[in-house]
Protein backbone atom coordinates (compact mmCIF):
# COMPACT_ATOMS: atom_id res chain seq x y z
CA UNK A 1 0.00 0.00 0.00
CA UNK A 2 1.02 3.90 -0.54
CA UNK A 3 3.12 5.29 2.62
CA UNK A 4 1.04 8.31 2.27
CA UNK A 5 -1.89 6.85 2.13
CA UNK A 6 -1.06 4.62 5.37
CA UNK A 7 0.64 7.97 7.55
CA UNK A 8 -3.55 9.59 6.21
CA UNK A 9 -4.99 6.32 7.62
CA UNK A 10 -2.94 6.20 10.83
CA UNK A 11 -2.22 10.63 11.87
CA UNK A 12 -5.24 11.79 9.85
CA UNK A 13 -4.82 14.28 6.62
CA UNK A 14 -1.02 15.28 5.80
CA UNK A 15 -0.94 18.99 4.77
CA UNK A 16 2.14 21.22 4.56
CA UNK A 17 1.17 25.00 3.81
CA UNK A 18 2.05 28.07 4.33
CA UNK A 19 0.56 30.88 6.29
CA UNK A 20 0.38 34.44 5.50
CA UNK A 21 1.40 36.95 7.98
CA UNK A 22 -1.97 37.80 8.72
CA UNK A 23 -3.41 34.65 9.05
CA UNK A 24 -0.52 33.94 11.80
CA UNK A 25 -1.00 37.70 13.07
CA UNK A 26 -4.90 36.85 13.75
CA UNK A 27 -3.92 33.22 14.93
CA UNK A 28 -2.17 34.42 17.36
CA UNK A 29 -4.19 37.35 18.75
CA UNK A 30 -7.16 34.42 19.05
CA UNK A 31 -5.03 32.73 20.71
CA UNK A 32 -4.30 35.14 23.44
CA UNK A 33 -8.21 36.12 23.48
CA UNK A 34 -9.05 33.01 24.73
CA UNK A 35 -6.58 33.61 27.58
CA UNK A 36 -8.07 36.79 28.29
CA UNK A 37 -4.96 38.52 27.12
CA UNK A 38 -4.36 41.79 25.43
CA UNK A 39 -1.28 42.29 23.56
CA UNK A 40 0.57 46.24 24.32
CA UNK A 41 1.25 47.39 20.65
CA UNK A 42 4.36 46.28 19.46
CA UNK A 43 4.46 43.35 21.13
CA UNK A 44 2.86 40.75 18.49
CA UNK A 45 5.89 42.22 15.99
CA UNK A 46 8.42 41.54 18.41
CA UNK A 47 7.13 38.33 19.08
CA UNK A 48 7.13 37.56 15.24
CA UNK A 49 10.70 38.63 15.05
CA UNK A 50 11.70 36.31 17.41
CA UNK A 51 10.28 32.95 16.27
CA UNK A 52 10.09 33.58 12.90
CA UNK A 53 7.44 31.57 10.90
CA UNK A 54 8.02 28.16 12.63
CA UNK A 55 4.28 27.21 14.15
CA UNK A 56 5.82 24.49 16.48
CA UNK A 57 7.83 26.84 18.07
CA UNK A 58 5.45 30.34 17.66
CA UNK A 59 3.03 27.88 19.72
CA UNK A 60 5.42 26.92 22.09
CA UNK A 61 7.16 30.14 22.73
CA UNK A 62 3.36 31.52 22.87
CA UNK A 63 2.81 28.98 25.39
CA UNK A 64 5.70 29.81 27.41
CA UNK A 65 4.85 33.70 26.85
CA UNK A 66 1.28 33.36 28.37
CA UNK A 67 2.55 30.93 31.99
CA UNK A 68 5.50 34.00 32.07
CA UNK A 69 2.98 36.73 32.23
CA UNK A 70 1.14 34.80 35.24
CA UNK A 71 -2.04 37.13 36.28
CA UNK A 72 -1.21 40.09 34.12
CA UNK A 73 -3.53 41.02 31.19
CA UNK A 74 -1.60 42.49 28.89
CA UNK A 75 1.31 40.89 27.31
CA UNK A 76 4.25 44.09 26.48
CA UNK A 77 7.17 44.08 24.58
CA UNK A 78 9.34 43.87 27.42
CA UNK A 79 7.88 40.04 28.38
CA UNK A 80 8.77 39.04 24.76
CA UNK A 81 11.96 40.32 24.97
CA UNK A 82 12.35 38.27 28.20
CA UNK A 83 10.64 35.36 27.55
CA UNK A 84 10.68 34.20 24.09
CA UNK A 85 13.74 33.01 22.70
CA UNK A 86 15.00 34.00 19.02
CA UNK A 87 14.57 30.54 16.50
CA UNK A 88 17.92 30.51 15.32
CA UNK A 89 16.89 31.01 11.60
CA UNK A 90 15.83 34.24 12.04
CA UNK A 91 19.50 35.50 13.13
CA UNK A 92 21.45 33.56 10.32
CA UNK A 93 20.19 36.90 8.34
CA UNK A 94 21.75 39.22 10.48
CA UNK A 95 25.02 36.72 10.96
CA UNK A 96 25.01 37.08 7.21
CA UNK A 97 24.35 40.87 6.98
CA UNK A 98 27.18 41.36 9.23
CA UNK A 99 29.78 39.79 7.45
CA UNK A 100 28.66 40.90 4.42
CA UNK A 101 28.88 44.15 6.05
CA UNK A 102 32.62 43.15 7.20
CA UNK A 103 30.92 43.93 10.75
CA UNK A 104 32.92 41.74 13.04
CA UNK A 105 31.48 42.76 15.94
CA UNK A 106 27.81 42.29 15.17
CA UNK A 107 28.75 38.91 13.40
CA UNK A 108 29.93 37.79 16.87
CA UNK A 109 27.07 39.72 19.16
CA UNK A 110 24.86 37.59 17.29
CA UNK A 111 27.30 34.35 17.43
CA UNK A 112 27.25 35.46 21.25
CA UNK A 113 23.27 35.64 21.78
CA UNK A 114 22.99 32.25 19.98
CA UNK A 115 25.27 30.36 21.91
CA UNK A 116 23.66 31.49 24.40
CA UNK A 117 20.69 30.48 23.87
CA UNK A 118 22.09 27.09 23.67
CA UNK A 119 21.43 26.58 19.69
CA UNK A 120 24.01 24.06 18.12
CA UNK A 121 27.12 25.19 16.04
CA UNK A 122 26.42 22.49 13.23
CA UNK A 123 23.15 24.22 12.83
CA UNK A 124 24.37 27.68 12.42
CA UNK A 125 26.72 26.53 10.24
CA UNK A 126 24.23 24.55 8.37
CA UNK A 127 22.26 27.77 8.09
CA UNK A 128 25.30 30.25 7.47
CA UNK A 129 25.86 27.47 4.46
CA UNK A 130 22.24 27.80 2.83
CA UNK A 131 22.31 31.38 2.71
CA UNK A 132 25.66 32.16 0.92
CA UNK A 133 24.62 29.31 -1.23
CA UNK A 134 21.84 31.28 -2.00
CA UNK A 135 23.94 33.96 -2.68
CA UNK A 136 26.41 32.61 -5.07
CA UNK A 137 23.59 31.09 -7.06
CA UNK A 138 21.48 34.30 -7.39
CA UNK A 139 24.69 36.04 -7.74
CA UNK A 140 23.77 38.97 -5.08
CA UNK A 141 26.11 40.53 -4.44
CA UNK A 142 29.87 39.70 -3.55
CA UNK A 143 32.60 38.11 -5.37
CA UNK A 144 31.98 34.51 -6.58
CA UNK A 145 35.74 33.70 -5.22
CA UNK A 146 35.04 35.10 -1.94
CA UNK A 147 31.29 33.67 -1.56
CA UNK A 148 32.94 30.44 -2.42
CA UNK A 149 35.89 30.65 -0.26
CA UNK A 150 33.30 31.08 2.88
CA UNK A 151 31.50 28.09 1.57
CA UNK A 152 34.82 26.26 1.92
CA UNK A 153 35.76 27.95 5.62
CA UNK A 154 32.24 26.89 6.38
CA UNK A 155 32.77 22.92 5.69
CA UNK A 156 36.10 23.46 7.26
CA UNK A 157 34.30 24.68 10.35
CA UNK A 158 32.07 21.79 10.07
CA UNK A 159 35.16 19.01 10.07
CA UNK A 160 36.63 20.67 12.52
CA UNK A 161 33.59 20.93 15.00
CA UNK A 162 32.84 17.64 14.44
CA UNK A 163 36.32 15.73 14.84
CA UNK A 164 36.35 17.18 18.42
CA UNK A 165 37.72 21.31 18.50
CA UNK A 166 36.25 23.60 20.66
CA UNK A 167 32.85 24.92 18.45
CA UNK A 168 33.19 28.39 20.31
CA UNK A 169 36.60 28.73 19.20
CA UNK A 170 35.65 27.34 15.68
CA UNK A 171 32.97 29.79 14.88
CA UNK A 172 34.33 32.87 16.31
CA UNK A 173 38.22 32.01 14.08
CA UNK A 174 35.12 31.45 11.11
CA UNK A 175 33.43 34.96 11.71
CA UNK A 176 36.45 36.69 11.94
CA UNK A 177 38.00 35.69 9.15
CA UNK A 178 35.14 35.87 6.83
CA UNK A 179 34.36 39.45 8.13
CA UNK A 180 38.16 40.25 7.89
CA UNK A 181 38.42 38.59 4.02
CA UNK A 182 39.49 41.19 1.49
CA UNK A 183 39.59 44.60 2.30
CA UNK A 184 35.93 46.02 0.78
CA UNK A 185 32.22 45.36 1.80
CA UNK A 186 30.74 42.51 -0.10
CA UNK A 187 27.71 44.70 -2.08
CA UNK A 188 24.05 44.04 -1.96
CA UNK A 189 22.88 43.69 -5.64
CA UNK A 190 26.31 43.00 -6.90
Amino acid sequence: SDPWEKAVLKFGLVVNCEFSDREIRQWLVSKFEEENLSLEPGALSKLLERTGKDLNYLAQETEKLMIFAGQKKLITREMVEESVNYYPSTRIPMMVSAIREKNTDKALKVLKELMREKSDSLKILGYLLSAFQGILRSNRGGSPGEISRFIEWLFRADLAIKTGKDPDLVMETLLINMCQSGNRRLEAGG
